[in-house]
């Protein structure tokens, strides 16, 4: 068989491809796990009930929501948005999508209450916010995403954050501090 030298590229450039898809689906399943080990130990740090499911895709979302003392029914409110929008391209929908990207609102709203309570719940500051902030600047991105997984890691493994399961509840400042 004749080959030319444009083949041998060919087969070099697919090498090349099937090589990057194949570290870079490693390198999700290691983030995956990685975070499933940050987010169990969060859950287990919090007492809830069944933090194993930290690992199961969406149902992470549970043990999540008992954390930062939020009803499960919103759960839905994460849910329903991308399904609508997956339904929207197959069906080629105008309505669906737009109803897909106003629903998605919602979701970021929610999200970010989640990180709010869960900040509050484990005594961290809300300053940390702002590395949400950096996620949305190109350059910055990067360093805003590493700094907000290490702040979990502290959040998950260190011994002197705690979790306070009272932390939604409002203090009455109005009356004398009496200390019991």
């Amino acid at each position: 068989m004749y080959s030319t030298p444009d083949m041998g590229l060919a087969a070099a450039l697919g090498g090349f491809i099937a090589g990057a898809i194949v570290v870079w689906l490693l390198l999700l399943i290691a983030v995956y796990v990685f975070m499933g080990l940050v987010n169990y130990k969060l859950f287990r740090k919090a007492n809830v009930n069944h933090p194993w499911l930290a690992w199961i895709p969406i149902g992470h979302l549970w043990p999540l929501f008992d954390t930062v003392k939020i009803r499960r029914i919103h759960i839905l409110w994460m849910i329903v948005p991308p399904i609508l929008a997956m339904l929207a391209m197959a069906g080629n929908s105008g309505v669906l999508a737009f109803l897909a990207v106003l629903l998605d609102l919602v979701p970021a709203v929610l999200g970010i209450i989640i990180v709010i309570r869960l900040y509050k719940a484990f005594g961290i500051s809300l300053w940390w916010l702002l590395l949400y902030v950096g996620i949305l600047i190109p350059i910055l991105d990067l360093f805003a995403g590493i700094a907000i997984l290490v702040l979990l890691c502290y959040m998950a493994f260190c011994s002197r954050v705690v979790y306070n399961p009272n932390f939604n509840v409002k203090r009455d400042n109005s009356g004398p501090n009496i200390p019991w």
